[in-house]
């Protein structure tokens, strides 16, 4: 009897060692770390694409609406948002996350959009109000120091 236990003890931790010698882990484990990041791209895509698709709209039909004081509050929340998209981007692109582009691709769409929206606030914003130009000895002013700057580095040595 002792003899049958021990042959078979040996037997089963020789399908052990077997099993752990034909399981990977590094495989394993680098197929886990692909499938989140795919789950992870397919959530910033769909929430890009959402944003997208909100821009575009807003443009077409939420700015014609608008009061030039709804026009104006809606300027600065879109100015804001577009830091935070450009952030955004920054972050991706230090870190070089999804590498293929498409991610990068969308965010330029959303940021064109987001200019498009913003230029048609501004439209609407400030509709028939007179443009404002910098003064001329404002320019001249400006001008000037450029050039003493200029001077100096140059003549500085």
């Amino acid at each position: 009897m002792q003899v049958t236990i021990t042959k078979t003890l040996n037997n089963d931790t020789l399908l052990l060692e077997r099993f752990i010698q034909s399981f990977s882990f590094k495989r394993w484990a680098s197929g886990f770390l692909e499938s989140i990041e795919q789950k992870l791209k397919a959530n910033v895509m769909n929430l890009l694409n959402d944003i997208y698709v909100g821009l575009k709209g807003s443009k077409q039909i939420v700015v014609e609406q608008y009061t030039k004081e709804q026009a104006k509050e809606a300027l600065s929340e879109i100015r804001s948002f577009k830091i935070r998209l450009v952030n955004f981007s920054n972050k991706i692109e230090k870190i070089n996350y999804f590498e293929d582009g498409e991610v990068k691709e969308l965010v330029k769409h959303c940021s064109r959009a987001m200019n498009e929206l913003e230029i048609s606030l501004r439209k609407k914003a400030f509709k028939g109000e007179r443009k404002s130009s910098t003064s001329p000895e404002l320019l001249q002013a400006i001008s000037n120091k450029s050039k003493e700057a200029l001077t100096k580095s140059l003549f500085a040595q």
